[in-house]
């Protein structure tokens, strides 16, 4: 596949203007510190800045003599030229009295179920917008771009104001946009999204021009919000219970443990309890037994190595995990589960004096729409891995995500994520991880654009 540049961002500039622009491309492999961009005469690079592969953001400076008119882009990245005709605009500088002041409205975390389609006012506001027109009358319109740093150009948007008053002020927000269109960056992106439930992690940018009715510019202004949005729920599964309950019994001296999460890495910490300790803050400041760093799976194997776990002594473990956020690396904590090791040798066997060895439910990973219905299957398995009828006990982590009854019946909840189904039976445990989706993933990408920025279609638009 050939390389090539499909969006700058903004995608005009001024004659005398210096802008930093987002630079988009397919198939493109930049690297920081070996490319090079150029628009030709009369446009400077003053720096070049690679956020990807296929994402660069570039400080330009426009000669105030540049001629006006298109012009094209190329970055070369040793003997890989990427390029895309008539992809930016020199324009005249603006003359006109109009002014326009965006205020971003700080939103941490966008989630795709926040958004209602029967009610677009519902949508969060992102940004206002006062628009202050001159002594002239005029025929205004706006030109939103919806951009994140990482991706390029999401969606863009259109405002007709029609005819504008001499002076008149008018203010609106991201719900007051006549029509929107898609782009590729922003269809790949929301449909990514619809895994989680939210935006990830990045910072998202407003573009506004202001054009009158020879399609001049007359006033541009944006705003930039930076979202964390971590799309980590740490949820410890086994062995052992929160430290509110009783410390569960269990026989293994080299136990399971299991975690649920979606993260970069995670960090296991043991911890013995003292005689009569009771709170997770004591237990935790006591000097760990064990501790395994950097694991990349959710379960781990206490083992042989490691410091003997003794009969009838209570411990207690935690995970950290790593997450990457658009402010960095941020490390989340676990609830602090804890059990005690009992001296019976009696580990295979289950509730009700069943010989079971090991717990596997199917299916062991599924994707399913919010608020929908599946019904999951434990099989259990003695020594000689033979098939054994169990009723396992069943719960949902974490336990806003649904509900499942003594059958395996599962009824998920309405907001898109990652969650564990998980079947007990003694202490033999296992679990499914599910995916939850957001129901719309059958509407089209307009209507979900729609509703995932805010901005209502034109009523007239034939959808």
């Amino acid at each position: 596949m050939s390389q090539q540049i499909i969006s700058v961002v903004p995608n005009s500039g001024e004659q005398g203007e210096t802008l930093d622009m987002i630079i988009s491309g397919s198939n493109t492999n930049f690297v920081n510190g070996i490319s090079t961009a150029s628009f030709g005469e009369g446009i400077t690079i003053e720096s070049l800045n690679i956020s990807s592969s296929v994402t660069a953001i570039a400080r330009v400076s426009i000669d105030a003599s540049s001629n006006l008119g298109s012009r094209d882009l190329s970055i070369t990245t040793n003997n890989e030229i990427a390029s895309a005709q008539n992809i930016f605009e020199v324009i005249e500088p603006t003359s006109s009295g109009v002014d326009l002041q965006v205020d971003m409205i700080p939103v941490n975390v966008l989630y795709i179920s926040n958004f209602d389609p029967s009610n677009i006012s519902s949508a969060p506001l992102l940004f206002t917008a006062t628009l202050t027109n001159d002594n002239l009358e005029r025929k205004l319109k706006a030109d939103l771009v919806f951009n994140s740093e990482k991706h390029g150009s999401l969606v863009t948007g259109i405002k007709d104001f029609g005819t504008v008053a001499p002076n008149q002020v008018i203010s609106f927000t991201n719900r007051d946009f006549d029509d929107f269109f898609s782009t590729p960056n922003g269809e790949d992106l929301l449909y990514d999204a619809l895994a989680t439930g939210i935006l990830p992690p990045d910072n998202y940018i407003i573009d506004i021009v202001i054009k009158d009715q020879n399609g001049k510019n007359v006033a541009k202004d944006d705003g930039s919000n930076t979202t964390t949005n971590p799309t980590t729920e740490l949820e410890v599964i086994a062995p052992g219970n929160a430290i509110s309950q009783k410390p569960e019994e269990i026989y293994n001296p080299n136990p399971f443990f299991q975690w649920f999460a979606k993260a970069t890495s995670y960090d296991l910490i043991v911890y013995p309890v003292t005689e009569g300790q009771t709170s997770a803050k004591l237990i935790t400041e006591n000097t760990p037994i064990f501790e395994q760093k950097e694991l990349s799976n959710t379960s781990f194997l206490y083992p042989n190595f490691a410091e003997e776990l003794k009969a009838g002594k209570t411990y207690a473990w935690q995970i950290f995990a790593h997450i990457s956020t658009s402010q960095g690396e941020q490390i989340l904590s676990s609830e602090v589960f804890w059990f005690t090791l009992k001296t019976s040798s009696d580990s295979e066997t289950g509730s009700g004096g069943i010989a079971l060895k090991s717990i596997e439910i199917l299916p062991e990973e599924i994707e399913l729409n919010t608020g929908s219905t599946f019904l999951f299957t434990a099989l259990g398995y003695d020594k000689n891995d033979e098939l054994i009828n169990i009723k396992p006990e069943w719960k949902v982590i974490p336990s806003d995500a649904g509900t499942i009854n003594e059958n395996g019946l599962f009824i998920a909840a309405y907001r898109p994520k990652s969650i564990a189904i998980v079947a007990k039976y003694g202490e033999i445990q296992d679990f499914a991880t599910v995916t939850l989706r957001w129901e719309g993933t059958s509407l089209n990408v307009k209507n979900l654009l729609e509703q995932v920025f805010g901005i209502p279609k034109n009523s007239n638009s034939g959808e």
